[in-house]
């Protein structure tokens, strides 16, 4: 029915030994096909997807992050880091203990082909970090930059 806030099911889930990151709304759909294309030839490739590939586009953030925690092990990228201002976002992100790694302010503004490069660029980068990151731990990709800022 429309307008039905319920998580969509996605077909061919993830080996259990595998991470599993998920692109909010903040980034195109597209994002999350280019890397699972990229990541193809890995012999343990990642489960990647999009919001819209698990929720309806409008799901608040609150749910998304209490959902995605239910399952646990999911890596957020993001290039909204204020995710977590509003008070109720703020009790779930704490609650939910999902790694999340945000582009910093500025990123949305940039150009299609800019945003990929910095994706592109900052994967690897991303995929190393998760190996050793605690849970519920947050990171800042500074435009252009090399290492990541602690944000929680």
């Amino acid at each position: 029915k429309s307008g039905d806030k319920r998580r969509r099911h996605v077909r061919g889930a993830p080996a259990p030994c595998c991470v599993k990151y998920f692109l909010d709304n903040c980034l195109s759909p597209d994002f999350s096909k280019a890397l699972k294309i990229l990541n193809a030839p890995l012999q343990k490739r990642p489960d990647i997807l999009h919001l819209s590939e698990l929720f309806e586009r409008n799901t608040p953030d609150e749910q998304w992050i209490g959902e995605l925690a239910k399952e646990g092990d999911w890596i957020i990228i993001s290039s909204d880091p204020r995710i977590a201002r509003g008070k109720a976002e703020r009790r779930a992100w704490r609650e939910a203990r999902l790694t999340a790694f945000f582009f910093a302010p500025g990123y949305a503004d940039k150009g299609y082909w800019v945003q990929v490069e910095e994706l592109v660029r900052w994967w690897p980068k991303i995929t190393d970090k998760v190996k050793t990151a605690p849970k519920g731990s947050g990171y800042l990709m500074p435009f252009k930059g090399k290492e990541f800022r602690d944000l929680y």
